[in-house]
């Protein structure tokens, strides 16, 4: 490829096979954005890319790539996107997240199906932690993450999605839970107001090891409109201050370890038997 005036690259949704080096993006100097997600690239990204200064969106997702993060990324100054899921595999989870908080334009971070079993960057990791200041979307989704939830993850101020689902994540729900706002992986509803978090749409946790009581600041999030806790370790009852929460359409705690009565006078009451199910026992005018 010579074609020193391109803007846009896009070979997305195609069967196209081959390996990626063959690529040179260094006669692409203008690329400012490339998508060649869902084909059957494969070998390791080439460093060539960084030579693209332009670049905003980079698209490599569902492909059979070996992906790692090099600080050479960080010479992208104006790169906003960056999607590398579901590829054959990325390393070192803490590592690129250290490097990739410092891309100071990044709004949208997927990692899907990545970093398969390593861990979560904890706070003694990211102990001088203070990147990652406009990003909004942050999707680690099915990657067999272990370690708990870090509390780093609250100091994202803008952040307005965090996908953790399908992990191993283990311990407590963290109590800074009403300062992180965490989607579905398809995005549903996300705000578009990126200046507080008491807008918040949906929350899930499902699928993941997480023990401990359902924290009392979920009451926070006024907004939400679905909240999906199934799949865990979870003990204890549903706080009585979840009657706050007006708007929700959907909910579901099951298969955890619950007990007690389901609050009365809330929208809970109002919903099919399946949300609360399994080893779940709940008393009162409530499944059983």
């Amino acid at each position: 490829m010579n074609c020193t005036n391109l803007v846009e690259l896009r070979m997305g949704f195609n069967n196209l096979e081959g390996h990626i080096s063959m690529l040179n993006f260094s006669k692409l100097g203008q690329l400012s954005k490339l998508d060649m997600r869902k084909n059957n690239f494969c070998g390791i990204l080439p460093r060539s890319l960084y030579s693209c200064k332009s670049l905003k969106a980079i698209r490599l997702s569902y492909n059979n790539l070996e992906v790692q993060i090099h600080p050479e990324i960080l010479s992208l100054k104006y790169l906003s996107f960056l999607s590398l899921g579901w590829n054959k595999r990325l390393t070192n989870v803490t590592g690129a997240m250290k490097i990739l908080m410092d891309c100071k334009c990044l709004v949208v971070l997927s990692l899907a199906s990545s970093f398969l079993g390593e861990e979560l960057p904890n706070d003694v990791e990211m102990v001088d932690f203070n990147g990652f200041q406009n990003l909004r979307i942050l999707d680690l989704s099915s990657c067999n993450l272990g370690g708990k939830i870090p509390s780093w993850l609250s100091k994202l101020k803008k952040l307005r999605v965090l996908d953790l689902n399908h992990n191993i994540t283990t311990g407590s729900i963290p109590t800074q839970v009403d300062r992180i706002s965490i989607e579905l992986p398809i995005y549903y509803r996300p705000s578009v107001d990126c200046n507080t978090f008491t807008l918040l749409k949906v929350l899930d946790l499902s699928n993941n090891n997480l023990s401990g009581n359902i924290p009392d600041q979920l009451s926070y999030l006024k907004d939400v409109e679905a909240l999906d806790l199934s799949m865990n370790h979870l003990s204890g009852k549903i706080q009585a201050s979840t009657a706050s929460l007006h708007f929700l359409s959907s909910f579901n705690v099951s298969y955890n370890n619950l007990q007690g009565p389901i609050p009365s006078s809330t929208q809970l009451q109002s919903f099919d038997a399946s949300a609360f199910e399994w080893k779940i026992k709940f008393c009162g005018a409530t499944y059983t």
